[in-house]
């Protein structure tokens, strides 16, 4: 009996949302030994450009405040919504993955965490070798100009302004504060 085929995974934005998502993706994938083929389509030639100029370059990486509750009071319009999403994943779990690949977060007196380096390269270059090491793909300079809904209704075809295209059985939009995930929600209806 032969292997099954990776499930395909297209992941739209590279920084930080973009990377920590295909890198959850393929170690759960991992663990679960289910093959996964993941993308990350970025449209600039640059990636993690936020993270790099966080925290004046240092990279402000959570808060050292480990009490869900108390973690969301610092976020009154959306406090309601990230409980739930910081019960699963909250500033203890980002402190320990960081941990585990090396990095040691330190938490300054008004509680915000950085990189014991001080720089911000030390975060970028974790997410690097780490989407290295689970064989997520990246491709920079390449701008989504639409997604198509094939036939069967299961898979998606990512059309990028270069012409060429990413079929997908999933897609992840983390296109941050650009208005281009907007558009693309958007067009799938």
């Amino acid at each position: 009996m032969g292997q099954p085929s990776a499930r395909k995974l297209v992941i739209i934005g590279g920084g930080a949302a973009g990377f920590f998502a295909a890198l959850a993706a393929a170690e759960r994938a991992l663990r679960a030994q289910a093959p996964v083929d993941i993308s990350i389509l970025e449209s600039s030639d640059s990636l993690l450009k936020k993270v790099k100029i966080s925290g004046g370059g240092r990279c402000n990486v959570t808060h050292n405040c480990f009490d869900v509750m108390k973690f969301c009071e610092n976020y009154p319009r959306g406090k309601k919504e990230l409980i739930s999403l910081m019960q699963r994943f909250q500033a203890q779990d980002t402190v320990e993955w960081f941990a585990k690949r090396g990095v040691k977060l330190v938490a300054e007196e008004d509680g915000r965490m950085f990189p014991d380096t001080d720089t911000s390269q030390t975060i970028i270059d974790c997410f690097l070798n780490e989407a290295e090491r689970l064989n997520v793909k990246i491709f920079k300079n390449h701008t989504v100009e639409s997604i198509e809904v094939l036939s069967s209704g299961s898979r998606f075809c990512v059309k990028v302004k270069d012409r060429s295209e990413f079929l997908a059985d999933s897609i992840l939009v983390a296109t941050g504060s650009s208005p281009a995930g907007y558009r693309i929600a958007k067009d799938l209806g």
